[in-house]
């Protein structure tokens, strides 16, 4: 297994474009050395996990800041918690009514905003998966949520692909829950 994962990772090197990052080199031969991934083509490196637990279908999904964890949110309204590197479920997030839209990290990984189908965005403790707010004023369903760069905001879209949708994006205060701004014009 060794000499052909060190073959394959020799000719990807040779394709344009491919990803030369340590790391991710150094994942690519463990999975390949240690059987515990397939590859998927040459240039889409190898499938280690399977993350399973929702219940209906995924329909965003995130990194956490340092890359150790991802977000997914579903149509089973929960959002769920992975470690990447054992592929298993850590916590689910449960609280919306409706489809989960979106996910978003906080820039230092220690909350979590989410966009739903029941017209809301949360807030969430990642260490705790408790609710710590709730923002309420979209009018449809919330397809788009968003961290500023420092942390103090964010923002929130209900596009025009359903009839539902209010067709704007918010602006809130993650400290108060507020919401500063509504534009308007899609």
């Amino acid at each position: 297994r060794y000499s052909e994962a060190y073959r394959l990772l020799r000719e990807a090197q040779t394709v344009s474009g491919y990803e030369r990052d340590d790391n991710l080199l150094a994942l690519l031969t463990r999975c390949g050395v240690e059987g515990k991934g397939k590859r998927i083509g040459l240039k889409g490196s190898w499938q280690c996990f399977t993350f399973k637990g929702h219940t209906d279908w995924v329909s965003s999904v995130c990194y956490s800041p340092d890359g150790r964890y991802a977000l997914s949110g579903s149509h089973d309204n929960t959002i769920r918690l992975w470690d990447i590197a054992a592929g298993r479920e850590l916590r689910k997030f449960e609280g919306h009514t409706g489809n989960v839209t979106s996910v978003c990290y906080s820039p230092d990984g220690r909350y979590a905003l989410s966009g739903s189908a029941d017209n809301t965005i949360r807030l969430w403790e990642i260490a705790t998966g408790k609710q710590q707010n709730q923002f309420k004023g979209h009018t449809g369903v919330v397809n788009s949520v968003c961290y500023s760069p420092d942390g103090r905001y964010a923002l929130s879209g209900s596009g025009n692909v359903l009839e539902t949708q209010d067709k704007t994006i918010r602006l809130w205060d993650i400290a108060s829950g507020r919401e500063l701004r509504k534009f308007e014009g899609h």
